[in-house]
């Protein structure tokens, strides 16, 4: 945007020269014949005071337009500083929850472990089968001594 806004700029510098020539150009043909460029007579000189009136007019509106773009520019400028302070602020958060996962990838138990864990739960498993197992065995044979 910059970049066009100054391209915008240099164009319209380059048409105001172009019409001060044209300006001057057209100042020196009216006055042309009247011999000496410094005396001029009264049209020459209302012609002259137009001219100079236009001119003013036409620089008046370029500094405007002048203006306006330098105002445009010191917006972008500005929303383009906020944006990267987002972008620096979104780039530390990111870093920070990177490091959150590392450091809770790193808590994880290791896969031997849980094969340790595993292991241990079927050996209890296995256990507490054989406890109910004993625990019938018994009852069963407690039953047939009350029975005999």
């Amino acid at each position: 945007q910059k970049e066009l806004d100054n391209a915008t700029i240099e164009e319209l510098r380059e048409k105001l020269a172009a019409k001060t020539q044209e300006a001057l150009s057209n100042l020196r043909s009216r006055t042309a014949g009247h011999g000496n460029i410094n005396i001029l007579h009264s049209t020459a000189s209302a012609d002259a005071d137009a001219i100079f009136a236009e001119k003013d007019q036409v620089i008046s509106a370029l500094n405007g337009e002048l203006q306006s773009l330098n105002r445009r520019n010191e917006e972008l400028s500005r929303t383009k500083e906020r944006l990267e302070e987002n972008l620096k602020m979104k780039e530390e958060e990111i870093k920070i929850k990177d490091e959150e996962i590392k450091k809770s990838e790193g808590r994880k138990p290791s896969q031997v472990l849980e094969t340790l864990v595993l292991k241990l739960k079927n050996q209890l498993a296995e256990k507490d089968k054989k406890q109910q197992e004993m625990k019938s065995a018994i009852a069963s044979l407690k039953q047939e001594m009350l029975d005999a």
